[in-house]
């Protein structure tokens, strides 16, 4: 292992102190800036002079960070503290004051301190056209919200979603969600959503929703996140009578399932996300509705994406004259905001 004297350490840890973070690296450069996390067999450093960039972990000799990290070692075992090198150049983490030998090769991740709080915000144009013996044409605006701030999220969904065939709207659905998250005790979470939902194509007039539930984190940090969430509320909705085209007026408890999935690949830089929404009425004919959003991100600049996307939408007792089923594929660009 390589040995590094002590006035190397002292001098190292006044350039941390000022940098927050350094890299020893084993032909003996040394790299500043703040490391992101160690993802695999790469580790990633935000540098002040350019963008985030990665190097391979077996070129890593030591890590030198001031911040309070959480890392994972191969065994499982989860360590939360600052970086550190010893008299005897050994990795270290320091916690509660103690230090304890981590070498670089038994580090399977370490994540960024969570912000106190933090949000991200993005704006997708999926469309389709088609020519030929069906004209058709199709564009999905889409919006997301997230704000976290200590125990507390806040996530919003806006959609509006048109299709046009041969001249005639076959589709015409707005959306609207905003679900809010109190962590109880990682990783469980005490949520409630309200949505609204209207479609006349459908003869859907509106749905409303709202629903306290529980929810838990199967995994949730700067790269991944899978949630799930079940709870019960109310339902209410107004849609049209085919025959006399008076509204039907209709309300009462629902159930509700909640699931939201993605997953953040380095290399090559993309997004795999899901997200799922299903309710069960208990009154009036009983509908059972699922709406599910699969798509992957494909990151073009750290402001631009490309898109692709696959809905499905799907009504156990939809209104009368309405389809049950609804599957639309889509390819589009998005722009992200995030802190």
């Amino acid at each position: 292992m390589l040995r590094i004297p002590a006035i190397s350490i002292l001098v190292l840890l006044a350039v941390s102190s000022a940098n927050a973070s350094t890299l020893i690296m084993t032909n003996g450069d040394r790299i500043t800036g703040t490391i992101k996390k160690i993802w695999g067999d790469s580790v990633f450093i935000e540098p002040s002079y350019a963008d985030e960039f990665s190097v391979d972990k077996v070129e890593v000799v030591n890590i030198i960070d001031d911040r309070q990290m959480e890392v994972e070692l191969d065994d499982g075992t989860e360590l939360t503290g600052t970086m550190a090198v010893d008299a005897a150049g050994n990795q270290v983490m320091i916690v509660d004051g103690k230090e304890i030998v981590v070498p670089m090769t038994v580090l399977s991740e370490l994540k960024e301190p969570e912000k106190f709080s933090d949000w991200d915000t993005r704006f997708d144009v999926n469309t389709a056209l088609d020519k030929g013996n069906t004209d058709s044409k199709s564009l999905k605006l889409s919006a997301y919200g997230m704000y976290k701030q200590d125990r507390r999220r806040h996530i919003f969904d806006v959609v509006f979603d048109t299709e046009e065939q041969n001249g005639v709207q076959t589709k015409d659905r707005d959306f609207a969600q905003y679900n809010f998250n109190y962590e109880v005790r990682d990783p469980w979470f005490f949520g409630t959503s309200a949505s609204y939902e209207r479609d006349p194509i459908k003869n859907l007039d509106y749905r409303y929703n709202i629903i306290p539930a529980m929810g838990y984190d199967i995994f949730n940090d700067a790269y991944r996140l899978f949630s799930l969430q079940v709870g019960a509320g109310y339902q209410a909705e107004s849609s049209v009578d085919q025959n006399t085209l008076e509204s039907i007026i209709d309300n009462g408890g629902v159930a509700a399932f909640v699931m939201r999935f993605s997953w953040e690949f380095d290399s090559p830089d993309l997004e795999f996300y899901v997200n799922g929404n299903t309710t069960q009425a208990s009154y009036g004919r009983k509908n059972l509705v699922t709406q599910w959003v699969t798509g992957i991100r494909y990151d073009i600049s750290d402001l631009l994406y490309l898109n692709m996307e696959f809905d499905y939408n799907h009504e156990s007792k939809p209104s009368e004259g309405a389809e049950p089923e609804d599957i639309s594929l889509r390819f589009g660009v998005g722009v992200e905001f995030g802190k």
